[in-house]
Parts: structure tokens; C-alpha cells; sequence
């Protein structure tokens, strides 16, 4: 109970620089990630839903300092402030991934992921040795796979009837990301309402929202196809693999489930106390 008084207490402007850093790669290509929590604890990376960026995390910067954890958010290719990269999906940022592990000090590490980017770390548990890599959560995962999936599903997220890509680009994601959580707000499920209800959580999902399209709209639509280019099946990953609150079956078949009455799409941040709680197991 007093973990997560201290989550809905305390929140982080996830705006300030000083917890977004980044890491330039081999290749050139610029990497960008957001620490919260605590800087010498067990390290967590996250990979965000779409539309989302790193400072999703932001949001839970008080009850991750609580529980002693490292949280590190972290830009996919083209969104926010990393560089695009022209070819690649879930396996290779997987790559890069364990390149800022090493650069963090992280010798051991878990990852998790929110509907779309629960492909992204379902990779890292496939490309990276499992006795490095210790536990992948997938929080409702979901992922679209065909060009007009692809489409619809961009559009639903943001909550505007467009169903082709005229429409999805001339969606202003940084003029109207309030509004956009208020829609999703009145249309959400009552457990959803209950997360955005927390002081914490709004302020940090619409931040994240407007960063999530800093390379444009297009950016969206391209990160939501990568994560449809999966070809990892849980059964064949060596490493723990659990699945909050259920969600795309193909994706979380033969992965441990761990089932949330009621669940919605936003299970990291609605039991971020849980996972914080398994990630410092895992790691013990």
C-alpha cells in the first residue's frame, strides 16, 4: 500500500531533460532514452505502445524510486528523439537494446511491453541470452499485420475516423494529444478510466504522445507495421516469458499468463507495482 501511494503521489516532469539521454550507435543512428527511478537499482527496459514514446515511463518514475528499480524508456526507430532506421523490426532493435544495456552497466536486465511494444519485447527474450536477458513482461499485447490493420489500428488510436493514411497524417498528434486522451478517456474501460484517473498518469501519456510523432505522423504508421514483423513464438524463447492481461493470442502463445480481471490496454502502468515487484525477483 505504500508503494503505490507513492505512485499516485509522485510524478516527474517528463519534459525535463535531465532524465532523457542518448546513445549514438555504430551505425550513426541515434538512440534516445528516459531513466526514472533508481539510478544504482535492478534495470527494467520498456517498450511503448503506439502512439507513446520513452517518456511513458515518466509516469512512474515515484513508485519505481520507491521500489528500487531502474526504469529506462526507450524511443523505437523513427519515434521521438531516435533515428530511423530503414529496415528492421522487433529483432533488430532487439540489437540495440543490448548495446544501451551495455552502455547503462546493465549486466543483467529484464524487458516489458505495451500492446505494440510487447512484439518488441518478446524479441529481446528471442535475441538476447536468456541468462542476461532474465524476464520479458508483454502487457496486452496486440499487434496489426496487414497494410489496412496497419491503417485502422493508427487511426483508432487516435481516436479521429479517418481509415486511410491521408487521414493518419494529417492527424497533429502535438496540438491535440490532451484532447486525444480525453476521447480515450470517455470511450476507455472503467479499469483504463482508473489509471488515467491517477494524477501521475495523464500528464505523462499525453507528453508522450506529442513526442511520439516529433519525426511526424508517418513515424506512427511505420512503427506500428514494424511491430507486425515478428517471428518469435514464446514457446521457442529460452528466457521467462510472462503475459499481463491477456490480449493477441498468437503473440503470447505458450508464454506464463497472468490474468487481470477487468484489464484493459494501459496493464503497465495499472500494475506497475506487480511488475516492478517480479522484475526485482527475477533479478535477485
Amino acid at each position: 500500500m505504500q508503494a503505490a501511494a507513492a505512485f499516485h503521489r509522485t510524478w516527474a516532469n517528463p519534459e525535463d531533460s535531465l532524465g532523457t539521454r542518448t546513445l549514438t550507435l555504430s551505425d550513426r543512428r541515434v538512440l534516445a532514452f528516459h531513466v526514472v527511478g533508481a539510478a544504482d537499482g535492478p534495470t527494467l527496459f520498456h517498450h511503448h505502445a503506439s502512439p507513446g514514446s520513452r517518456l511513458d515511463v515518466a509516469a512512474i518514475d515515484g513508485i519505481a524510486r520507491e521500489l528500487g528499480v531502474r526504469v529506462v524508456g526507450v524511443d523505437r526507430p523513427g519515434i521521438g528523439r531516435s533515428s530511423p532506421r530503414p529496415t528492421g523490426g522487433p529483432c533488430t532493435f532487439a540489437q540495440d537494446i543490448a548495446v544501451l544495456a551495455d552502455h547503462l552497466g546493465a549486466e543483467r536486465f529484464c524487458v516489458s511491453g505495451a500492446e505494440e511494444g510487447a512484439a518488441f519485447a518478446l524479441a529481446c527474450a528471442s535475441a538476447i541470452p536468456a541468462e542476461r536477458m532474465r524476464l520479458a513482461i508483454l502487457c496486452a499485447p496486440g499487434v496489426a499485420r496487414t497494410s489496412q490493420e496497419i491503417v485502422e489500428a493508427a487511426a483508432a488510436r487516435m481516436t479521429v475516423p479517418a481509415r486511410d493514411v491521408a487521414g493518419v497524417v494529417a492527424w497533429d498528434a502535438r496540438s491535440t494529444a490532451e484532447w486525444f486522451w480525453n476521447e480515450r478517456a470517455a470511450t476507455a474501460s472503467g479499469y483504463d478510466c482508473e489509471v488515467l484517473s491517477r494524477p501521475s498518469v495523464r500528464p505523462a501519456l499525453v507528453a508522450s504522445t506529442r513526442e511520439s510523432v516529433r519525426n511526424g505522423p508517418l513515424a506512427l504508421l511505420r512503427d506500428i507495421a514494424q511491430a507486425g514483423c515478428w517471428n518469435v513464438d514464446c514457446r521457442e524463447v529460452k528466457g521467462e516469458v510472462e503475459v499481463w492481461g491477456g490480449g493477441d493470442a498468437a503473440l503470447a502463445a505458450g508464454a506464463r499468463q497472468v490474468a487481470i480481471p477487468g484489464a484493459g490496454r494501459l496493464v503497465f502502468l495499472g500494475e506497475i507495482d506487480g511488475i516492478l515487484g517480479r522484475v526485482k525477483a527475477a533479478l535477485r
